[in-house]
């Protein structure tokens, strides 16, 4: 993900809406912020993200900034904890996602050798193609 946003960018991206904004101030401390990272890196990104280091500090600036709080009251060491197994769970639910199976996989695999790859061997052509389903 980039470092550099352009201000309309960063409103654009990072701006809760006002359920989401409920949503995160419903969380205890510093979950807050770490429920609203997710959700927000997960609409623009499409994925979690893996680590904090993957999520700009624009970003959580702008979100602490709209949940009251300090930039550096981010997830921290909570960062792979229940809670925030938990928030991934309800945020896919909240957005109408589900767990990727190895089933899926398996038919990504398929579809990519159908449909793709007689046109194209191009790795980032594939990749490129999976994440528009």
């Amino acid at each position: 993900m980039r470092r550099d946003w352009p201000a309309d960018e960063l409103t654009a991206h990072w701006t809760l809406l006002p359920e989401e904004r409920q949503l995160a101030l419903s969380r205890r401390g510093t979950l807050r912020l770490g429920f609203a990272v997710l959700l927000k890196f997960l609409q623009h990104e499409g994925r979690f993200p893996q680590e904090p280091s993957e999520v700009p500090a624009a970003g959580v600036t702008a979100l602490a900034e709209q949940l009251a709080m300090d930039a550096g009251d981010g997830p921290g060491s909570a960062w792979d904890g229940r809670a925030f197994k938990y928030h991934r769970a309800e945020i896919r639910k909240l957005l109408g996602f589900r767990e990727v199976t190895a089933a899926d996989g398996d038919a990504l695999g398929l579809w990519l050798q159908a449909a793709v790859l007689p046109s194209t061997r191009k790795l980032e052509a594939l990749r490129s193609r999976a994440i528009q389903l």
